[in-house]
């Protein structure tokens, strides 16, 4: 250790003391001590180590332990998951270098990689969060299995992974020049599942099994193993008219796999993709397998409860809503031409009753109209409008009506005037704002 203050010496005695008697009660060393044993270097620490005080330290570097943890993990999880902690890892390596203690990061070095990512990495936030939360994932595994005491990336903020820039709407019809432009049957195959099936490309697209498929029900099960962990290991997706011909196109009672060609793993989907939406003159939409999956779920989420086409997608309605579901052009026009729609209709055919109204004219309140044989007197008294008939105005409307008119000896007389050659058809009624009013009669009707 060298030479030390004498200051420094007493208080680390005093420390070694504590040791040593948390050894001999067997209570193992207290929150403070324990902190204490974490901030020391590597020498001191090695001192009360090797007298079975406290436990050894591992001395890992940040490559040996990414290493054992992938080792460890890997084979629990999908290979989409081990891409993603590859690519991870790869990251952590490229900014920290392979030899650095993992003990020696710090939460500024945290930080600074953050940092990193979005700034020379130039990432977009949602990219950035992804690999923060990996190496969270990472150094609190670490944590765990006694490797360190604390995990440097433990407050730095991942931040959200939803980029609503990259989600986009693609609607069947481009999908069906794609299909069009589609080298052979099996590639129309992907393609249809993708959009028309919803399965993860190219995880479950190219697991699927012709056994998993039964033509006569309706149905494809689809084993994920993304969603695995969750003790959801398949689902039951229907097979809806737009997918059934390309299925049975393909269908090849020979081949195990539904797509059979496109096994080799240095086969690049995406990349052959791009060739046949250039063919098909499409311009390429961001996350090219992703969106055709998030445009299928936002066409069934107008047809279907939301629980239902989560079980049919194989995912929970918080991450449809964050990721998947889009509001598409066809929402708007739907919305208002179904609002217009619900309102003029409501408004031709709903009754007013006694009430508010809009502002009346005082000069249009009361009106006189002749008739044949004597006089109408109308009167709207101000914010009032009893609506029995519907009477009708030459003077600014030309509609039917029909009503309940209330003669001078209170015995009522039901007119239905259909024509001009109505004796009413004559009277020039005009109430507030051309707002419709009860009628009564002051003289005698046509024919008394």
């Amino acid at each position: 250790m060298g030479a030390i203050a004498k200051k420094d010496a007493q208080a680390i005695a005093c420390k070694v003391d504590d040791l040593v008697s948390a050894a001999i009660s067997g209570s193992g060393p207290s929150p403070a001590l324990a902190e204490w044993l974490a901030k020391i270097g590597d020498d001191l620490h090695n001192k009360p180590a090797e007298q079975e005080l406290c436990k050894p330290r591992s001395n890992f570097t940040l490559e040996q332990w990414l290493t054992r943890y992938m080792a460890e993990h890997s084979p629990r999880v999908g290979e989409y998951c081990r891409r993603n902690l590859e690519l991870g890892k790869g990251y952590l390596l490229e900014y920290f270098k392979a030899g650095q203690s993992l003990r020696a990061i710090s939460s500024e070095d945290a930080q600074a990689y953050r940092v990193w990512l979005a700034g020379s990495k130039g990432y977009a936030q949602a990219t950035v969060a992804q690999h923060i939360k990996k190496a969270k994932q990472f150094f609190l595994a670490a944590v765990e299995a006694g490797v360190i005491d604390k995990s440097p990336f433990a407050k730095v903020l991942a931040g959200t992974m939803v980029n609503a820039e990259r989600s986009f709407y693609v609607p069947a019809s481009d999908i069906e020049k794609a299909i069009a432009m589609a080298p052979d049957a099996q590639w129309r195959l992907i393609i249809a599942l993708s959009r028309y099936a919803g399965l993860r490309s190219p995880s479950e697209v190219l697991a699927l099994r012709w056994a998993d498929v039964d033509f006569t029900a309706g149905t494809l099960t689809v084993f994920a193993t993304k969603t695995a962990k969750h003790g959801k290991t398949k689902r039951v997706v229907p097979i809806l008219p737009e997918l059934r011909p390309h299925l049975e196109d393909a269908f090849d009672p020979e081949s195990e796999r539904c797509i059979s060609r496109y096994q080799t793993s240095n086969l690049n989907l995406r990349k052959v993709f791009l060739e046949i939406l250039a063919k098909a003159e499409l311009k390429p939409w961001p996350r090219l397998f992703h969106n055709l999956r998030g445009s299928l779920q936002t066409d069934l989420a107008d047809r279907f409860p939301s629980h239902v086409v989560t079980e049919w997608l194989g995912n929970s309605e918080r991450v449809a809503n964050d990721h998947y579901l889009k509001v598409t052009h066809t929402h708007l026009l739907n919305a208002t031409q179904g609002v217009g729609q619900q309102v003029g209709h409501s408004l031709a055919e709903s009754t007013p009753k006694q009430g508010k109204s809009l502002p009346e004219n005082p000069a249009k309140t009361e009106v006189l109209a002749k008739t044949q044989r004597g006089v109408v007197d109308i009167s709207t008294p101000a914010r009032t409008r009893t609506l029995d008939p519907v009477i009708k105005s030459h003077l600014l409307y030309q509609l039917s009506y029909e009503g309940t008119f209330v003669r001078s000896d209170s015995k009522e007389s039901a007119l239905r005037p259909k024509d001009d050659r109505n004796p009413l058809s004559e009277c020039g009624i005009v109430a507030s704002n051309g707002s419709l009013a009860r009628a009564t009669f002051l003289g005698k009707l046509p024919g008394d």
